[in-house]
């Protein structure tokens, strides 16, 4: 045999065209891959994208052996290959006329195409109550504002729920009802609402806040009734604050502070957390344990910082004494806000008696 012409570099090599109504498809990565590996929400979204081929040729093969077997009772006579032609007109699958004519000689009409490998310790019928079941569980914990239910969380509930010659497939079942369940549930490491703050957004008290904060601002002289206009000259507010008001308007939240990691949340790679799709996920109370605490941080609209506040949790009945080598490693603020002049101001360290 001859040897193959040599390429032209100049010339960029053909691709292989997509096959007809088929969608191109992303190959997941393999334990040899180097350098490239995929986050736990891209698995389950290139999962959810194989179950949808999965289910459309499930679907396609189910209609090609019926219209075969009825072809074979009536007086218009279609051949194997007609069917395969027509099926794929009609759903874009390819199913080949062997295997349409292998499932109709084995009384397999109406059903989907055997799974390949080995049936497993776990049938397939099992795996779908189980994924039921865990999708309710997870749901119902996501609804009722409780904690997140991690991936590594799952894989021990799944553990405990089997038998004791089946512990070892904790992990390969979790795997199981990931792909049969990509298409409603969610792998991510997303920031959650508030549950109160999620209850409370609605439009008629989003126009109601601003109602009333306007007419606020206005009559306690943080602002004025003249509009305001962006660089562009488009208006974007009908009032427009004073001057030096914006130190005066401070914003202030509280967020965990853990010093051990019991809120769950230490440091590292966040953990991937399971969710089912289009329900609400709501954020759950902060922890306060002996190891965790509540950070109070804040600035006001001209851009300075609030001093750092730090409560701590405490069941103590009596005055509670608190280390100034604490306080003096927290930083200081250099601000103004509505006063005459600057001033620095030291961090709070402030003691909660009722343990949260």
């Amino acid at each position: 045999r001859s040897a193959p012409p040599p390429m032209d570099a100049s010339v960029p090599p053909r691709a292989l065209p997509p096959k007809p109504g088929r969608a191109p498809t992303v190959r997941l990565p393999k334990a040899s891959d180097r350098g490239f590996r995929l986050l736990p929400n891209q698995v389950v979204k290139h999962e959810a994208q194989k179950l949808k081929r999965k289910r459309n040729k499930s679907a396609a093969t189910k209609m090609a052996t019926k219209m075969l077997a009825a072809a074979k009772d009536s007086s218009e006579k279609m051949s194997s290959t007609e069917v395969s032609n027509k099926v794929f007109e009609e759903t874009g699958e390819s199913v080949p006329p062997s295997t349409i004519r292998m499932m109709v000689d084995q009384g397999r009409v109406g059903e989907s195409p055997a799974r390949r490998g080995s049936k497993g310790k776990i049938t397939d019928e099992i795996v779908h109550v189980i994924a039921d079941a865990m999708l309710t569980y997870i749901a119902l914990t996501q609804s009722t504002q409780e904690a997140e239910q991690t991936i590594t969380k799952l894989k021990r509930l799944l553990n405990n729920m089997l038998p004791d010659h089946l512990k070892s497939t904790s992990n390969t079942l979790f795997e199981r009802i990931r792909k049969f369940r990509a298409d409603c549930m969610s792998v991510d490491n997303q920031y959650f609402v508030e549950l109160r703050r999620l209850l409370w957004t609605t439009d008629y008290n989003f126009e109601t806040w601003h109602h009333f904060f306007e007419e606020f601002l206005v009559d306690f002289g943080f602002a004025e009734r003249k509009p305001t206009f962006d660089n562009s000259g488009k208006k974007i507010a009908s009032i427009s604050l004073g001057p030096d008001q914006a130190r005066r308007i401070v914003n202030l939240d509280e967020s965990s502070l853990s010093l051990d990691g019991s809120d769950g949340r230490s440091g590292g790679r966040p953990a991937s957390v399971v969710s089912v799709n289009n329900y609400k996920r709501a954020g759950t109370p902060t922890n306060k344990t002996s190891g965790t605490a509540t950070a109070v941080c804040g600035s006001n609209a001209d851009g300075e910082a609030l001093p750092f506040g730090l409560v701590i949790p405490t069941e103590a009945k009596g005055d509670v004494s608190i280390p100034m080598d604490l306080v003096d490693g927290l930083p200081h603020v250099f601000v103004r806000f509505g006063n005459d002049h600057t001033m620095i101001l030291p961090p709070l360290v402030m003691a909660n008696e009722n343990g949260g």
